[in-house]
């Protein structure tokens, strides 16, 4: 917790303090914040409060299984309605479980929930509500579109006309709208669910992706000792004709940002992308499915689909690795 707090404190600060003592709002009904019990001190007319801008409550009760850890804000307060109380639960067998480098990333998602990534924290915004609709190579979604996040986006994705980072769309009310959408943020922090375990890489005849998991002796073998094609959006290899497809493994719904496909002239390719977190950056093995065709004099091309003849052709020639940047228009 005290070095997530550290990272947090790079990212935050308090511009104008809460003027004298911290306490809940005149009406507020609730005695549990999340999972924790709220101190009488903080209630209206039962207590005095505290000279904080904050009361983060952390608790570390058992979950449903696959869940971690969870959070949110309980209260806002102030004239400019900011939030005031919040909770983090840590659950109990599932978190002690996490790596070191894991347990701080989680800890830091939560708190960003607690603090300011939240639904419920979006309309009371200074600037107003950031969500918008917006469309692009990746369909029409809802995005937060605040200045600084469109900013942030332009520079990490070199797009100039991107428009704001898309939401999750899928999942629990815990996880859609309120994180950043997978399919095209793997290894960024706000993720509704962690990256993929194993590691995905093209089969023997790089006609399909598969999954590779760690064995309990250490070694790296297919699952159950066998290519494990991975499904993406329900079709097993690179030549089923469904579409695009996402090279994180995910269904893209009908356009891949990377243009990834599959139908009968598609290929499979590994593919490395840079990760960064709040440790830092590092390289992460992927595979995806792309369209390819042979040139006249035998050259290979791949062909980014984006949907709508959006498309875009790429030389590919022998033992070179494509930055698939290259052929995003912005």
């Amino acid at each position: 917790m005290p070095t997530a707090v550290k990272v947090l404190q790079k990212m935050f600060q308090v511009v104008r303090p809460l003027p004298g003592n911290l306490l809940l709002p005149p009406g507020w009904g609730s005695v549990k914040c999340i999972e924790a019990v709220v101190e009488p001190e903080f209630i209206s007319g039962r207590g005095v409060g505290r000279p904080v801008d904050y009361v983060l409550y952390v608790t570390s009760v058992p979950c449903q299984a696959g869940t971690m850890a969870y959070a949110g804000v309980c209260a806002v307060g102030g004239d400019d309605s900011r939030p005031i109380m919040g909770a983090i639960n840590l659950c109990r067998g599932a978190f002690e479980e996490l790596g070191a480098r894991r347990q701080l990333e989680t800890v830091t998602h939560e708190l960003l929930h607690a603090f300011v990534f939240s639904p419920s924290l979006f309309p009371l915004f200074k600037a107003g509500d950031p969500r918008r609709n917006v469309s692009g190579p990746y369909g029409a979604t809802t995005a937060l579109a605040s200045p600084a996040v469109v900013a942030a986006l332009r520079q990490l994705s070199g797009c100039a006309s991107a428009a704001g980072v898309p939401l999750e769309d899928e999942g629990s009310g815990g996880s859609r709208g309120s994180h950043w959408e997978a399919r095209l943020f793997q290894g960024e922090l706000m993720l509704s669910a962690a990256p993929f375990a194993g590691t995905l890489t093209c089969t023997y005849d790089y006609q399909a992706v598969a999954e590779c998991f760690r064995t309990a002796q250490g070694g790296t073998n297919f699952l159950n000792g066998v290519p494990f094609p991975y499904a993406q959006g329900g079709a097993s290899n690179c030549l089923a004709s469904s579409g695009s497809s996402s090279s994180s493994g995910k269904a893209s719904g009908g356009v891949s940002p990377l243009g990834s496909w599959r139908g009968a002239s598609a290929v499979c390719y590994p593919v490395t992308q840079q990760l960064t977190d709040i440790t830092g950056t590092r390289s992460a093995a992927g595979a995806g499915c792309w369209d390819t065709t042979c040139g006249q004099r035998g050259e290979l091309y791949i062909t980014l689909r984006f949907g709508g003849g959006a498309n875009s052709m790429l030389l590919c020639p022998t033992g070179w690795a494509l930055p698939l940047r290259a052929g995003l228009a912005g």
